[in-house]
């Protein structure tokens, strides 16, 4: 379709006299978004400013498909339900475009994860992972937000460890060294329950990070 013919079909289409809503199976798809934004935005590879850009996408959702859905209608007013297929159009464009293209944009600008979330995913790091010994090498072998850590860095994260009882510094054999840090067991006893649930959300994370960029399936013609 033209686009200039599409737009002043629109700018001429009367508004209904009544509410246009989502029909049943269009709220399903809603919802399902909205955990999955919920859930993206909650990730600790995600920078704040990202999480709130996301945290807008179910505003625009409605928008999008209240857009969508008197472009597919060939009457002077939308029909009062907004259809599933319709709401699918929008998800996909959502999911596949909007947001690949704003992690791309906020992770050059910013970088996707906040410094102050490094000493809560070095924890979770070590209870996932059930860490005994501490090293630079341990900690740049976790995730996006602990592999570009400087000594430096790496080294006051372990000491507000070692303040809050997680782990004791070790002994080096010479004093060029870098530090060691032994993690206390007690720290894996007591968060036993933590650690399985770290495990699984660290997997689901995983999950989203490969769906939110994993190319659309192409429909049967």
């Amino acid at each position: 379709m033209d686009y200039e013919a599409l737009v002043e079909r629109l700018r001429n289409m009367q508004q209904s006299a009544y509410d246009v809503v989502l029909e049943g199976a269009a709220r399903e798809v809603r919802q399902e978004l909205e955990r999955k934004h919920h859930e993206l935005s909650e990730l600790e590879l995600v920078n704040k400013k990202l999480g709130a850009h996301i945290g807008k996408y179910d505003g625009i959702f409605a928008r999008l498909c209240l857009l969508w859905h008197c472009i597919d209608s060939p009457k002077e007013a939308p029909s009062p339900e907004i259809t599933a297929a319709c709401a699918r159009k929008v998800a996909d464009f959502l999911s596949h475009f909007l947001l690949p293209h704003a992690i791309a944009f906020y992770s050059s600008i910013y970088g996707l994860s906040d410094d102050h979330d490094r000493l809560t995913a070095i924890a979770g790091y070590i209870l996932a992972h059930k860490i005994e010994h501490l090293t630079n090498r341990v900690v740049q072998r976790g995730d996006r937000s602990m592999r570009g850590l400087r000594r430096h860095e790496v080294e006051n994260i372990c000491h507000q460890l070692s303040a809050l009882g997680w782990v004791t510094e070790g002994q080096r054999r010479r004093a060029t060294d870098p530090p060691c840090w032994n993690v206390n067991p007690e720290a894996h006893r007591l968060y036993r329950e933590r650690a399985e649930q770290e495990v699984i959300r660290r997997q689901r994370a995983r999950e989203i990070v490969v769906s939110t960029f994993a190319k659309p399936k192409e429909k049967d013609a």
